[in-house]
């Protein structure tokens, strides 16, 4: 007798798109068949930038639904998101702040001062280099901005494990992500407490990180979803991808990851550290199972994805994208080219006038300040 294959559904939330996948996995394989795919962006409210989190989970939850409903015997579903974000709640789950963007200017002060001795210390305690985005000087922002936030708060979720938390009601703060936020002992499975202290962040707000997979409980959020499994999978969205890679020889896995962002590391026994390794900005990032992942990032293709967003028409299908990269090589090589790790193009009113205004200048050879 043929053995049903068993089907799970993956929700993958990144930063300018989120997708639900089904797979089925059977004797023959893994079959995957993506049901839903959505755009997301963040929003400016004021002088800053905010992530449409309610847009979001209805988003998750339609797209899990369709999965529920094209395959009826749909045994579990996990999440990841992009990296550093969070979610501050209260004891009851409900939101007490808005949940801010990496992208937001709020932190580039601290990220300025972090410098010298004191951030050769954070990096041998967490691994993690100075990045303006870094959810250690987010959530110092909020605090230095709101200091009752230490009373009104009960829990910090980084994104994967707040969107776990509606789905299934249980508050866990996943190993993966929660090594993206310069607040993990390098070498441990803990928090820092020292890290924690450096930047004035409650202790309790975290709770010691669980190793993935892992269950979490049946969804309790959507009743077309009544007997479906929770599973807490890597919640970075790019530990999750590298899990999913065929093994290899230690060392003999260097991989590159391009999305929002460009990843390239190896997995590795030990952490990277060291001055040059901080010289380097290598990131030692976890696996789900707590193993390191040193990489380097830079800027992938969130240029291009802010380019479109002012009016430039984004290609339909693979065809229009071959369409589009042709007639790019088509054009002449400029004399200027652009540093990709100019704070200029973090998040800039716009992109175009950006890239523009860069051009002009790496043309003139002037000097600017690398974020």
């Amino acid at each position: 007798m043929k053995a049903r294959p068993t089907v799970a559904a993956a929700v993958d939330l990144g930063a300018t798109s989120g997708r639900v996948i089904v797979g089925a996995w059977s004797e023959r394989g893994l079959r995957l068949e993506e049901v839903h795919r959505f755009p997301n962006q963040f929003r400016t409210l004021g002088r800053h930038d905010y992530w449409e989190i309610g847009t979001l989970w209805h988003e998750v939850q339609a797209g899990l639904a369709k999965a529920r409903g094209k395959y009826p015997r749909l045994a579990s579903a996990g999440i990841d998101t992009w990296a550093v974000d969070y979610a501050l709640v209260d004891r009851k789950g409900r939101l007490v702040q808005p949940v801010h963007a990496y992208r937001d200017h709020r932190t580039q002060a601290a990220h300025r001062a972090l410098r010298g001795a004191a951030l050769e210390r954070v990096y041998a305690l967490t691994g993690v280099p100075n990045f303006a985005y870094n959810s250690s000087l987010q959530l110092q922002e909020s605090l230095r901005a709101f200091p009752a936030l230490a009373r009104a708060a009960d829990r910090c979720l980084f994104l994967p494990d707040y969107f776990n938390f509606l789905l299934t009601g249980r508050k866990r703060n996943e190993m993966s992500i929660a090594s993206h936020a310069q607040l993990l002992d390098v070498h441990g499975d803990d928090w820092s407490a020292a890290a924690l202290r450096h930047f004035g962040i409650p202790a309790h707000w975290l709770a010691r990180p669980t190793r993935s997979p892992a269950r979490l409980g049946p969804v309790k959020a959507l009743d077309a979803l009544a007997g479906v499994l929770g599973i807490l999978v890597p919640g970075h969205d790019t530990a999750c991808a590298f899990t999913a890679m065929p093994a290899a020889q230690e060392g003999d896995d260097l991989y590159l990851s391009t999305g929002t962002w460009c990843l390239l590391g190896f997995e590795s026994d030990q952490p990277v550290l060291g001055r040059e390794a901080l010289r380097a900005r290598i990131s030692n990032e976890r696996m789900g199972d707590g193993r390191y992942r040193p990489l380097c990032s830079g800027p992938g293709l969130w240029l291009l994805e802010r380019v479109f967003a002012e009016g430039v028409r984004k290609p339909a299908d693979a065809v229009e994208w071959d369409q589009l990269t042709a007639a790019a090589e088509a054009l002449p090589r400029s004399a200027a080219t652009l540093d990709l790790e100019d704070g200029t193009y973090f998040n800039p009113p716009s992109m175009m006038a950006a890239i523009a205004t860069g051009g002009r200048r790496r043309a003139g050879r002037q000097s600017v300040p690398i974020v």
